[in-house]
């Protein structure tokens, strides 16, 4: 038997990946399953994000309620014998408070300043709009109590006249 020359003994193996590249390919397919740490930074921007998402919806609702009380104390000034009910003002109010939060209806920075002096003067403008509508019927009544004093005064003059 003769020897193989060195050549011939070392035969080529096939080349194989290095481990620590395989490895990372499988921990890769871990990544999607692992939760992110938790960050107290971000779960307070997420809670404030709630509390000032709260807060508007509250102020939106105020804002629909007293708009509804404006259009119910003007309706009731011009026309009296008209009555709105308090279910179908809640429901107006309800409906009015989606849109505003829908088309994010708030007052612009500039002006925030002054949303207490504006809700005042709101509030002030509504009470004497009130007073004023209360004014107006009283002088209505009055003037209907004084043609129906004088429509009874007419009929007893013509009694006496005939007598």
């Amino acid at each position: 038997m003769t020897k193989p020359k060195a050549k011939e003994e070392v035969k080529k193996e096939p080349e194989l990946e290095p481990v620590g590249a395989v490895e990372a390919d499988d921990l890769s397919e871990l990544d999607s399953l692992k939760e992110p740490d938790f960050d107290p930074v971000e779960e307070e921007k997420e809670n404030k994000a709630v509390i000032a998402a709260e807060e508007l919806k509250r102020q939106e609702a105020k804002a629909a309620a007293a708009a509804v009380g404006v259009v119910r104390a003007v309706m009731s000034s011009f026309f009296p014998d008209i009555k709105v009910g308090d279910a179908e003002s809640e429901k107006v109010a309800e409906k009015l408070e989606a849109v505003m939060y829908k088309y994010d209806c708030t007052l612009p920075p500039w002006l925030m300043a002054y949303r207490e002096e504006l809700e005042f003067a709101g509030v002030l403008g509504m009470v004497g709009f009130s007073i004023h509508a209360q004014v107006k019927a009283a002088k209505l009544a009055e003037l209907k109590a004084k043609k129906e004093a004088e429509a009874a005064g007419d009929g007893k003059e013509s009694e006496r006249a005939v007598a």
